[in-house]
């Protein structure tokens, strides 16, 4: 907060520009008769008052010595810096402590405009007797903690066993409201079995839960149906009629019902296991002179399951030739490869499903003027399918 004194008027001990951030007073004596010097802190002072270059400042005085904590400020508001209102002042400038910051700036604060910059300290001795009168921490700290109110539905304090869920509303129940029996307007609590009395539960309506055959111990959805909890465990209205919850039979089967609307289930007759049993082929021969890996053959087949896949992979020459199984452009196989010229067989199992591209990429090591070959691509498997087809068999 910005100190104020009765009077304080001096003149600066040199000059100082307009951007300049501190200064020297040529005195710092005030007008008390007994000559007391100014105590050091932060005052609203205006400097060259009587003409033109008229500048309100904020500074921090220590000794005879200031640094600028505001300059420019605002006439209006007593808190805004403002460029065009700072000035050079010329050594001998006169400089002045005024009330126009501080004032200006606790009347906005009353008014609030701006918040209060310090903190009020109320007296020891005090008292609060009007419902206007502001309080302090340690008044409010000594009535919470006194508990002058008592309790009663809507004032005072109570213990609580678990914190509320609304801090600044806590309800408290008494024993009358919370009760293990059935009755109006009342909290339910457990029996001295631990248990929930059926009372709560029971309804003359149609719909909703009631207990059981035995008692509190079973509780179960009205009409006959629904979910039942007893003594044996969870028992479901459980069926293969309209409405009912479909569960596994005393062989842990699925009993027989219609499946006519089941969808994305994969027909059994296109499920196919990996065997030697020919089913596709594209045998021609098909090389490749890159380097690195390219597609040479590929087949598309309409099956699910497990296909056993065999190529034939020579060199063609005195160089290595390299071949790989690939699914939709991935490699899924492992890498082979050859150096003879007699054409070696390799065999794989490979995981399908339905529209996928099963391919052979293959590359030579470096010499493109020899191919690497690729022929008799091969599935085996069993279970035969509808719908097989071959694209592609160059």
């Amino acid at each position: 907060m910005i100190n104020v004194i009765a009077e304080f008027e001096t003149s600066l001990a040199s000059g100082i520009s307009k951007t300049s951030t501190s200064g020297v007073l040529l005195s710092n004596v005030t007008s008390d008769n007994d000559g007391a010097t100014i105590p050091n802190g932060d005052y609203g002072v205006v400097l060259d008052e009587r003409n033109s270059k008229r500048e309100y400042a904020i500074i921090t005085v220590s000794g005879f010595n200031f640094t600028f904590v505001k300059r420019g400020v605002s006439m209006i508001d007593g808190n805004t810096e403002k460029d065009g209102n700072k000035f050079d002042h010329r050594k001998g400038s006169t400089i002045k402590i005024t009330t126009h910051p501080i004032i200006t700036l606790m009347v906005n604060a009353f008014n609030g405009n701006v918040p209060l910059g310090g903190v009020l300290i109320l007296p020891a001795v005090r008292t609060i007797n009007n419902p206007r009168h502001i309080v302090d921490k340690e008044y409010a700290d000594s009535i919470s903690v006194a508990g002058v109110i008592a309790s009663s539905t809507s004032l005072g304090n109570s213990k609580l066993s678990s914190n509320p869920s609304v801090a600044n509303n806590p309800i408290a129940l008494n024993s009358e409201e919370v009760s293990a029996n059935a009755g109006a307007n009342k909290v339910v609590r457990s029996n001295s079995n631990s248990k929930i009395s059926g009372d709560f539960i029971s309804d003359n309506s149609s719909s909703g839960l009631e207990t059981g055959s035995n008692g509190g111990s079973q509780i179960k959805i009205k009409s006959a149906g629904g979910i039942i909890k007893d003594n044996n465990g969870l028992s479901i209205d459980s069926g293969t009629t309209a409405n009912k919850i479909l569960s596994l039979d005393n062989n842990a089967k699925i009993p027989a019902v219609d499946g006519s609307q089941l969808t994305a289930l994969p027909s059994i007759s296109n499920v196919c296991i990996a065997s030697d049993t020919l089913k596709i082929s594209a045998d021609n021969i098909s090389g490749s002179s890159a380097t690195t890996y390219v597609k040479v053959k590929e087949i598309k087949i309409n099956i699910s399951g497990t296909v056993r896949v065999k190529f034939d992979l020579g060199n063609g020459g005195l160089h290595t030739a390299f071949g790989r199984i690939y699914k939709n452009g991935v490699a899924v196989g492992t890498e082979r490869s050859s150096s003879t010229d007699t054409y070696t067989t390799y065999s794989e199992d490979i995981q399908l499903a339905p529209g996928d591209l099963l391919q052979i990429y293959a590359h030579t090591s470096a010499d493109t003027s020899r191919n690497a070959n690729i022929q008799n691509f091969r599935l085996y498997y069993d279970k035969s399918v509808q719908g097989e087809y071959v694209i592609n068999q160059n």
